[in-house]
């Protein structure tokens, strides 16, 4: 990452925001346009927006601008937030289970986990 937060910093940033199982998975085995995944799970559409919101002020702080979040309507359960190297992936319990992108990228290292 170029910028002043590591992957690691921002995975834990986002347990402090109680988060729950939040995971830092090295990708490059099967992925070839980013390096990380942060997969975190809020625990209702609330704390998605919450955890989202929270998130674009701390990566503010720590140099990274002129985020705009994917799904950040109100109803949306899965909000992405792409910063080149590391695209984080905020979700609720639902559509964690849902989409499976743990399973997506399963064999991939994981760095981190909650």
């Amino acid at each position: 990452m170029t910028k002043n937060a590591k992957p690691k910093e921002i995975s834990l940033m986002l347990v402090e925001e109680l988060a729950e199982e939040v995971k830092l998975i090295n990708v490059e085995k099967k992925i070839t346009w980013t390096k990380n995944f942060i997969i975190a799970t809020a625990q209702n559409k609330t704390h998605l927006r919450t955890l989202r919101e929270n998130a674009k002020i701390w990566l503010k702080k720590n140099g990274f601008n002129g985020i705009i979040p994917e799904g950040s309507k109100a109803e949306s359960e899965w909000t992405l937030l792409d910063l080149g190297d590391t695209i984080i992936h905020l979700m609720t319990p639902a559509a964690r289970d849902y989409w499976d992108i743990d399973g997506l990228v399963e064999g991939c290292l994981i760095v981190y986990e909650s």
